[in-house]
């Protein structure tokens, strides 16, 4: 087989991209390409022409007119968006709380064969 040239650039791009995506497999979902292809050319910037042509298509038809490249200054935008959608107000923390306390405690009880989840007395030895 002929010696594969490494893309840098693309590796770049792609790069960026994969960072946009929270991971190689995020990314390659978002392609629709190889899991396997994408960690690959992210580790060694080479791959037969055929594959580069697809990944440089991939790349084109998920950021529309704009490169991989040029979108990494409205990720750090739409991170922030999602970041600011989960927060929880502490009545939110303080009953989500009480409700895992509970849960703890009843699953520790059943551990135990002491009672069963809803705190009616368990059946020794019986696995449900």
């Amino acid at each position: 087989m002929p010696r594969m040239q490494a893309d840098e650039i693309l590796r770049r791009q792609l790069s960026v991209f994969v960072e946009q995506h929270g991971g190689a497999a995020q990314a390659a979902d978002a392609l629709q390409l190889s899991r396997i292809f994408v960690w690959r050319f992210l580790k060694t910037g080479k791959a037969i022409p055929r594959n580069v042509t697809k990944l440089k298509h991939a790349l084109e038809g998920v950021a529309g007119s704009q490169t991989a490249g040029s979108t990494v200054e409205t990720a750090g935008k739409r991170e922030k968006k999602q970041v600011d959608q989960f927060r929880f107000s502490r009545s939110d923390v303080a009953k989500m709380r009480l409700m895992l306390h509970y849960l703890i405690a009843a699953l520790d009880a059943y551990e135990a064969g002491d009672t069963d989840v809803a705190g009616r007395p368990g059946r020794a030895g019986s696995p449900y």
